[in-house]
């Protein structure tokens, strides 16, 4: 009888007990037997956690940090997990050392982020242990690497049931990140998580099964997961609808997943479809409207849309030829790395920009591409 407890969580809330506060809280908040009234929900997080109950300090950190009923607000959220790390809360301890590790809210502080995940480590919380061991075996997060440790902690998390470490550390067997490469096993933990009905899990699973030999697998697992608005899925099983890869081949299907994960932000969704629009084979070639998403797919980080955005600028196909913004594109891709844009930077540097300081530039991203193994600009490096 959802109505008659509902009443009473209700009566116990208001006589101050703060279990019930937090129960009636979830249940406003959800809209569980009671019509949703997050407002409402929220003074009685509030209420619950002034008082001192430790869960709600949690729950209502988590609100405003995800600004699920109330504006985003990072620095409220510290304050409410800090009041639960004070009274040993591990989850809020994770959620902080997260926030540090990434700036949100605060300065970086990977020292403080560490120290954080050890304690909550320490108090048996498996997200701690995945996600410290992801941190360890990651060295551009700022945390020197230790392998060994982190294949440690993920196998501590997945003894805990950890979905999230059987998919990372599965992710590590695959690419043998810091230790032997294994597919079998990384499939092993893949499965283990989409048995679950993980869907990161799934996704990994559905790659790796395209990878194989069972594409009829992977395409019911990468719809699977595309469906329950997994934006990466989207992407991969719109192009096994434009290759037929698993599936028969169907573009219109294919274009309508590519447009909802380029409505989420998906910068490969963006650059796949450009790619389509460019070459005219499989729909009506359209070089402005790929321009367009092909600046989209750059402008979300896509090195492969920044060089063939800068090209196209360059070239004046499908956009007004523009040789600043030809070389800022070129320029962005060569400084992630592009051997390709960094040769065309150079040589676009050498010839727009005259005197000695274009010559300056034009000869560091020779050399890049030469110290990146590219022949061609080692001969030229040399010579200049």
């Amino acid at each position: 009888n959802k109505k008659e407890a509902i009443k009473y969580y209700k009566m116990s809330a208001d006589k101050g007990n703060e279990e019930a506060m937090l129960d009636y809280a979830n249940i406003l908040f959800k809209g569980d037997g009671i019509e949703i009234n997050k407002e409402e929900a929220i003074k009685y997080y509030i209420s619950a956690a002034d008082k001192g109950y430790t869960p709600a300090m949690f729950d209502y950190a988590n609100i405003l940090f995800n600004g699920n009923g109330v504006p985003i607000n990072k620095k409220e959220a510290i304050k409410y997990y800090k009041m639960a790390i004070d009274k040993g809360n591990p989850y809020s301890m994770n959620s902080y050392a997260g926030m540090l590790m990434r700036g949100e809210g605060t300065s970086i502080d990977v020292n403080k982020a560490v120290s954080l995940y050890k304690m909550a480590i320490e108090l048996d919380h498996s997200n701690a242990m995945n996600d410290y061991a992801y941190v360890l075996s990651h060295p551009e997060l700022g945390v020197p690497t230790n392998f060994e440790k982190a294949v440690k902690l993920y196998k501590m998390a997945i003894d805990r049931d950890n979905l999230g470490a059987m998919v990372n550390y599965g992710q590590m067997l695959k690419d043998g990140n810091g230790i032997q490469q294994n597919k079998v096993e990384a499939m092993k933990y893949f499965k283990m998580a989409a048995d679950r009905d993980n869907i990161e899990g799934i996704s990994a699973y559905a790659v790796m099964l395209s990878e194989g030999n069972n594409k009829i697998l992977a395409v019911k697992y990468m719809k699977k997961c595309a469906d329950r608005g997994h934006v990466l899925s989207m992407n991969n099983y719109a192009t096994m609808l434009i290759l037929g890869d698993g599936i028969p081949i169907n573009i219109e299907e294919a274009i309508k997943y590519y447009k909802i994960a380029i409505d989420k932000g998906d910068k490969n969704a963006m650059h796949n479809y450009a790619n389509l629009l460019f070459s005219g084979k499989q729909i009506p070639e359209n070089k402005e409207e790929a321009a367009k998403y092909y600046k989209m797919a750059a402008d979300h980080g896509s090195v492969n849309s920044m060089r063939i955005y800068g090209l196209l600028l360059f070239n004046g196909i499908g956009a007004p030829n523009d040789i600043v913004e030809s070389k800022k594109y070129l320029k962005m891709a060569a400084d992630c790395g592009d051997i390709s844009s960094m040769i065309n930077y150079a040589n676009l540097t050498y010839k727009t920009d005259a005197g000695s300081t274009g010559n300056e530039e034009s000869l560091a991203y020779f050399k890049m591409a030469a110290d990146h193994g590219d022949l061609k600009s080692m001969f030229i490096y040399a010579r200049m």
